[in-house]
């Protein structure tokens, strides 16, 4: 294909989406699908949200999402998940992702596009934001430093893959947090069936079980080392009583917690302070703000001053204007802006993980008039956001 080969973006029929999967798959250094394998990940497609790039009849791009909602400081809000977004590997760096996203971003129906990727130039340039960091914490020769209240049962994953869904609904929210389908379910059983070491600890409190764990054992060349993928917890107690257990299993070098909030205390769960450090530090969830009027005004604001922003959107100029943020909320306004940024930068104040003040000192924000003070106290949060959820 020539660079100039026009690209057709279409829905996906159904009958292509195991093709679309497979695409990915190749993308992403992965086998293709097996049959039971994909017995489980048909009902994971949403058909109304499966788009193909063609060339010449060919699919050489492809983009699922679904519907889902993500927590929003004072709220929740409607949002298009994107997943499985790849080019064939033969037709990358031609502008098909972009128009893949582009006409995406045109046609959904929800005020936010989420999704997670370790890519960057290709989502700034669509107006997307980092909304949300996360990171890998390193714990070695863990021991807890107290016995927690409560009790810790553990089953096989594959067995009790079921009750997984429904304990993360129970459990408490930040901004960035989205909803979780039921038929994760089916995927937790195929991923235990693949890796049979997974293991699910659930923790209960007085009353309820309080906090889950997803996690393996793995004996390396020098050590054995205890991999946490999952943890979500309903309570402060309920998340220390499963921490405390899992930094003191039997047996284990080093405890690997992964993709965890910036600001989770773990370390001071440990005997020796020193032994627990952050491994790296990365972008976890990107927002794109397509509508902006409408996402603006169902978030929760403090202070007790107003700002006025100008927001710019080349890709969708409707988002384009002046907006009025205070306590009371959010709304279009005639008046002269205070801050003036780009949607991407307002997707990645939109959650609270970055400050306004911090932005305008980098060169994200122009600032027209110093309320910078204010603008910061409108847009914190209690606590930083997380996802903790691969969308």
């Amino acid at each position: 294909m020539s660079e100039r080969e026009p690209v057709s973006v279409r829905p996906v029929p159904t009958e292509e989406h195991r093709r679309s999967v497979d695409l990915f798959r190749l993308a992403t250094h992965g086998p293709p699908t097996g049959d039971e394998e994909w017995s489980v990940l048909a009902g994971t497609i949403d058909p109304d949200g499966t788009l193909g790039a063609y060339t010449g009849g060919e699919l050489v791009g492809t983009c699922h999402s679904t519907p889902n909602h993500v927590h929003v400081p004072g709220g929740r809000l409607p949002a298009r998940a994107v997943g499985r977004m790849a080019v064939h590997p033969t037709h990358t760096r031609r502008g098909v992702a972009t128009e893949l996203l582009g006409d995406l971003l045109r046609s959904v129906v929800e005020p936010v596009v989420i999704l997670r990727s370790s890519a960057d130039t290709l989502y700034r340039r669509l107006g997307f934001g980092i909304a949300t960091w996360c990171r890998d914490i390193e714990v070695d020769s863990p021991q807890a430093t107290a016995n927690a209240a409560g009790r810790v049962r553990i089953s096989e994953l594959e067995t009790d893959a079921e009750s997984v869904p429904e304990l993360y609904r129970r459990m408490r929210t930040r901004p960035g947090m989205v909803d979780r389908p039921d038929h994760l379910a089916a995927l937790y059983r195929l991923t235990a069936r693949s890796d049979p070491r997974l293991l699910l600890a659930v923790h209960s409190g007085a009353s309820s079980e309080d906090a889950f764990a997803l996690y393996s054992v793995q004996a390396q060349a020098d050590r054995t080392v205890l991999d946490v993928a999952d943890l979500h917890s309903a309570s402060a107690p309920g998340w220390a009583g499963l921490t405390r257990y899992l930094l003191a299993v039997p047996l284990v070098d080093q405890v690997i917690l992964r993709a965890r909030p910036l600001d989770e205390p773990i370390r001071w769960l440990c005997p020796d302070l020193r032994a627990c450090r952050t491994d790296r530090v990365r972008p976890e969830l990107w927002l794109r703000l397509v509508d902006v009027p409408a996402a603006l005004a169902i978030r929760g604001y403090h202070g007790e001053n107003p700002v006025v922003i100008d927001v710019r959107d080349p890709l969708l100029p409707a988002n384009s204007g002046h907006y009025l943020i205070s306590r009371a909320g959010a709304c279009r306004t005639t008046e002269p802006a205070h801050l003036t940024m780009a949607v991407d930068t307002l997707a990645a104040l939109y959650l609270g993980g970055a400050r306004p003040s911090a932005l305008a000192a980098t060169g994200h924000i122009t600032v027209h008039r110093d309320v910078l003070a204010t603008a910061d106290r409108l847009f914190a949060t209690e606590t930083t956001p997380w996802c903790g959820t691969y969308i």
